[in-house]
């Protein structure tokens, strides 16, 4: 839905609003779009700069003007100083709210989760208005809601979920071959967590810099570290499963703080 609305002659009011199949859990899904830095970011045209002491946010709101319809290095980009209120929650919406100090751009942003349990879909809306004082603002495609959330968010929560698949994806290893296979997989995991476990054993493997830091196992009430658990993986009898996770996308602070 896209509406672009003129308002007293003064301001130019625009909305717009999509829903998207998103794959991620829903703890960090929450995680992800409750913190202003992470998710201005994915509009391509708000940056949160700092927290203030009121609590609410310093940002810039990014405008690009165009020459024939291109950006080219010829372009200019409007930067906009304003401040944004920390996201608030209305039952299964959270709502971001902004403005220019110089009341030129004031906006909001929603996500909303009332369909995920059921069929794991998320709503963006987002409401513009904008002083038609500013040159570029609709006078190109580029900074319009439906831009925002269609080219930005939507693509950038994609990225978030193809992202979220690659760091939890299973694969089931001989245990003869679990020590190549991890050594392997932390030069290409760079920074994360390994898991590797069957019915008899679970074990997390520290990964810095592509290098096993640390590692540790539990065998029924018996817990082993250091080389001892790779020795131990290559007895057993059962195919393993190797889990990889990147700290940055998944919530596994409970397994850093462990091999700390």
């Amino acid at each position: 839905m896209l509406e672009i609305i003129k308002n007293g002659g003064e301001k130019m009011e625009d909305s717009y609003s999509e829903s998207m199949k998103i794959d991620i859990p829903r703890g960090l899904l929450i995680k992800i779009i409750s913190d202003p830095f992470i998710f201005m970011s994915t509009t391509g045209h708000i940056i949160v700069l700092r927290k203030l002491d009121s609590g609410n946010y310093l940002i810039g709101t990014i405008n690009d003007r165009v020459l024939n319809d291109k950006i080219t290095e010829k372009s200019k980009t409007d930067l906009f100083i304003g401040e944004l209120s920390p996201p608030n929650f209305t039952g299964s919406m959270l709502i971001y709210r902004g403005d220019t100090f110089d009341g030129k751009v004031i906006f909001e942003i929603v996500a909303d989760l009332t369909s995920f349990s059921r069929d794991m879909s998320l709503n963006f809306s987002m409401k513009l208005k904008v002083d038609e004082g500013i040159l570029g603002f609709f006078k190109n495609r580029l900074a319009t809601a439906e831009h925002v959330i269609k080219s930005h968010v939507i693509p950038t929560f994609k990225k978030f979920s193809d992202l979220t698949k690659e760091a939890s994806e299973l694969t089931l290893i001989e245990p003869v071959d679990i020590p190549k296979y991890i050594v392997t997989k932390a030069k290409q995991t760079f920074n994360g967590i390994m898991m590797v476990y069957n019915p008899n054993i679970y074990a997390l493997f520290k990964v810095e810099n592509g290098t096993i830091t640390r590692s540790v196992a539990k065998v029924g009430e018996t817990s082993l570290n250091g080389n001892d658990v790779l020795f131990r993986l290559i007895q057993e009898r059962e195919k393993l499963t190797v889990k990889t996770l990147d700290p940055l996308m998944l919530n596994v602070t409970s397994m850093v703080n462990e091999l700390a």
